[in-house]
């Protein structure tokens, strides 16, 4: 009788398994396919997947094996098969509701309590961050253009850098790029990058100790907790690892029932973050990635055909190979998500700008659509990607025409918490960082600019860049020196379609 019950339960936790296994393998093959992906890579892919996840499973079906006799085969095989279906359909509920590593924990923080540090003169303050919008992208955002003319409006303003994650450091450090040393690549056209030096205070770590409570909202791979910038943060929201997370899972034909589209609109999470911050000194720092490449004006998740996504190689011409059609049609694209996210930041600046706080909304870069043989960012220092559009709400208004620099938002917040005034200053701009190609510098100072290699340009009278001039360097050049330690995988890259 033993035996037969031990045979009862090994029959029962093998069904299971086998059912894992051909319902894997069944799902990997009906699964959306991803870039240099075979057939028969997915359908093992998913097949293991589904035995990972039906092991719990077949322990419960050996149990329920020792307690029946043979004559309960039949029943004893459905009961598998359902608690199998059951497993997979909770664990698609767990994984949404559920973080399964530090970053993703991130994204369901908003329900625990903020602390509240009250203070007789809050001087609260929102920075908003723009991915990848170019200085005139007001021209497509009618809305942000109404609310620029309560703004001091800074027309010459420059980023550190070509790519996010240097240019967001230097936001937060007030550092230039070869000083905070994030984004750093480990040897010549290493994809692999060094987050924030352990060093380097952050912006939240200095106005933590000015007695502000600090959150953030990001939609950006780069600025996950792994590079450094969420120091000094109360609450550090990261909705880009729960959305590649839910992209990941809507590949699979059975998962897709339960899990939703995922979102990179970082505003309703915004919304509910900067309700928890209307007390006290409180910083919201929010970060929308949109207009971000692959553009599109579509409803719902932009990336959802793309897989993880990594299908920027199926719509986006690159450099000499671009068409000036296509060119064209990617800038209409990329100005259709302009006008998304001014609908969508609108409410979220209405309130803000309402709290009677300090409001800043700058880009971390901009965007190259064939101005001088390249497309996106990433690539060069020239004025498509480098010119940024800065606007400050909460002190005065206007215009100015001053030569500024991600470094001194940082400073001038740090100034405003210590009851000074809400003036970006002029300064010199180095820039540094490259996503391809070997690493180069530039640096603004005025309205002369120099890229190393290239030679100087007066952007007065050549806007465009277009008849360098054979001078020495006007200002420093500083490149990023390679790291020593890294800690990118290219999961990173290919999330934001950079790579196949």
């Amino acid at each position: 009788m033993a035996l037969e019950r031990l045979a009862n339960a090994l029959e029962g936790a093998a069904v299971t398994l086998l059912l894992g296994l051909v319902v894997g393998a069944i799902d990997g093959f009906l699964a959306e396919t991803v870039a240099a992906e075979s057939t028969f890579q997915r359908m093992a892919t998913f097949a293991l997947l589904a035995l990972a996840l039906s092991s719990p499973v077949a322990v419960l079906s050996a149990l329920i094996g020792l307690g029946v006799s043979r004559r309960a085969k039949k029943r004893r095989a459905l009961g598998a098969l359902g608690l199998l279906v059951a497993f997979v359909a909770g664990m698609s509920q767990v994984i949404q509701t559920t973080s399964t590593s530090e970053e993703l924990r991130g994204s369901w923080l908003l329900e625990q309590p903020l602390p509240y540090l009250r203070s007789d003169a809050p001087r609260s303050i929102a920075l908003i961050t723009v991915d990848t919008m170019r200085a005139d992208s007001l021209e497509h955002m009618p809305l942000l253009a109404a609310r620029a003319e309560g703004a001091m409006v800074y027309v010459n303003a420059h980023s550190t850098s070509s790519w996010t994650l240097p240019a967001m450091a230097s936001l937060h450090t007030g550092l230039m790029p070869a000083d905070h040393g994030a984004g750093a690549r480990q040897g010549p056209n290493s994809h692999q990058r060094s987050g924030l030096n352990e060093d380097v205070e952050t912006l939240a770590e200095r106005l933590r100790r000015r007695g502000y409570v600090n959150g953030a909202v990001v939609t950006n791979p780069y600025l996950s907790m792994r590079y450094g910038l969420h120091r000094g943060f109360d609450r550090y929201v990261d909705l880009s690892r729960r959305a590649l997370l839910q992209r990941g899972l809507r590949r699979s034909m059975l998962w897709r029932f339960w899990v939703p589209q995922a979102s990179d609109d970082p505003v309703p999470r915004a919304l509910q973050l900067q309700s928890r911050l209307v007390e006290g000194r409180a910083f919201l720092w929010v970060h929308a990635i949109e207009p971000h490449a692959p553009y599109s004006a579509r409803d719902g998740d932009p990336y959802e055909e793309c897989s993880m996504p990594d299908c920027f190689s199926d719509w986006r011409p690159t450099g000499e190979e671009a068409e000036p059609r296509d060119l064209d049609l990617i800038r209409s694209l990329y100005q259709a998500d302009l006008a998304r996210l001014d609908t969508q930041l609108d409410p979220l600046l209405d309130e803000l700008i309402a709290e009677g706080r300090l409001v800043v909304l700058v880009a971390d870069h901009g965007e190259a659509f064939g101005e001088h043989g390249g497309q996106a960012h990433g690539h060069g220092f020239w004025e498509e990607v480098t010119h940024v559009p800065l606007l400050v709400w909460g002190a005065a208004k206007g215009q100015n025409d001053g030569g500024v620099d991600l470094t001194g938002v940082h400073e001038m917040l740090v100034r405003w918490s210590d009851g000074g005034g809400a003036t970006v200053e002029a300064s010199e701009t180095s820039m540094a960082g490259l996503l391809f190609g070997e690493e180069s510098s530039a640096c603004v100072t005025g309205r002369t600019k120099f890229i190393e290699g290239v030679g100087a340009f007066e952007l007065d009278a050549d806007p465009l860049e277009l008849k360098p001039l054979a001078r020495e360097s006007p200002c420093s050049l500083r490149s990023l020196e390679p790291a020593e330690g890294t800690n990118l995988d290219i999961g990173v890259l290919r999330a934001l379609g950079y790579v196949d």
